[in-house]
């Protein structure tokens, strides 16, 4: 049986609220995002593809009703080609 993923952490929740450029500890200054869909990932955050270790910034991100958060990742792949490619949450860690 699998063991399951440990939870994703932010290296910006290690990080007091005013060094984030926030006024206070809440959850939305962590991630950067004070809306309902609760996105792991930060705009522009560094984070790497999980299944090739290629690592890239986040350029965009979208949510949906009925699947996990999307990450429109921009990176250079490992056979040195500058890329654009959609990745799922699951798929990305922080660097």
């Amino acid at each position: 049986m699998a063991k399951p993923k440990e939870p994703k952490v932010s290296p910006e929740e290690n990080k007091p609220a005013e060094a984030r450029g926030c006024a206070e500890e809440t959850p939305c200054c962590v991630k950067n995002d004070c809306g309902p869909n609760n996105f792991v990932f930060g705009l522009l955050e560094n984070v790497e593809i999980d299944a090739s270790k290629e690592s890239g910034i986040i350029i965009a991100r979208a949510e949906y009703a009925t699947s996990e958060n999307s990450y429109l990742v921009r990176y250079k792949a490992n056979d040195g080609r500058a890329t654009e490619a959609w990745w799922s949450e699951s798929a990305l860690s922080f660097i």
